[in-house]
């Protein structure tokens, strides 16, 4: 295994009417789904920019769906299914799969911020190092990074989707004895408000194509 680390992108099939929904009614069921699917490849692409880490793109709810098969085929990924009830179990297993595999560390990102920078991985990656688990903080209260270089029990009962998931992750690992660094805030694209500040923000994206600028 040349790779000594890990690192797993958690993607939502592009399925209409199931993502990006909160971008409705400014752009269709459709246009969601398709701007879901570019920051999807967009995120791959700012992965394969991180030195010595074996990419996966862990997929909900399956491995089989043509869209994540045909991504497999174009970027030369590794597919994997999410198992388990919530996005917690599903976050908590995949960190284990990883491990069990033999990775040292294992770092999981969303496709929710096309625009990451590289660097903020890299650097997660690095506070494993000396910590057992790294966090990158989003402004909605929630987490664009988190990982581990042993398994984290801090993903139960977490209120996904709330503005409590960052602080409620860190209680929960004080509360277990594991040690924790933090990155710098980024922000993730779930809003009309924050599609916009993504276009506005004039920021170059990892893709040659730019697949997020495709779309309204």
């Amino acid at each position: 295994m040349a790779d000594i680390n890990a690192l797993i992108i958690f993607a939502k099939a592009p399925v209409p009417g199931e993502v990006k929904t909160r971008l409705q009614p400014h752009l269709s069921p459709e246009e969601c789904a398709s701007i879901h699917a570019s920051f999807i490849k967009d995120t791959i692409i700012l992965a394969k920019r991180v030195d010595g880490a074996a990419i996966f793109l862990a997929c909900h709810p399956g491995v089989e769906n043509p869209f994540f098969q045909k991504l497999s085929e174009d970027f030369d990924i590794r597919l994997m299914p999410q198992n388990g009830d919530d996005l917690g179990e599903r976050m908590s297993n995949a960190i284990k799969r990883g491990l069990e595999m033999g990775y040292k560390k294992v770092v999981i990102i969303g496709s929710d911020s096309p625009d990451l920078p590289p660097e903020y991985i890299k650097a997660g990656f690095e506070m494993l190092d000396s910590t057992d688990m790294a966090v990158g903080p989003a402004r909605d209260g929630g987490y664009y990074l988190i990982g581990g270089r042993r398994e984290l029990p801090v993903f139960n009962g977490i209120p996904w989707g709330s503005n409590q998931v960052f602080e409620m992750t860190l209680e929960k690992a004080g509360k277990y004895g594991i040690t924790f660094s933090v990155l710098e805030e980024w922000y993730d694209i779930d809003t009309w408000e924050d599609l916009q500040r993504f276009r506005a923000s004039n920021i170059n994206l990892i893709s040659p194509k730019g697949y997020s600028q495709e779309f309204p």
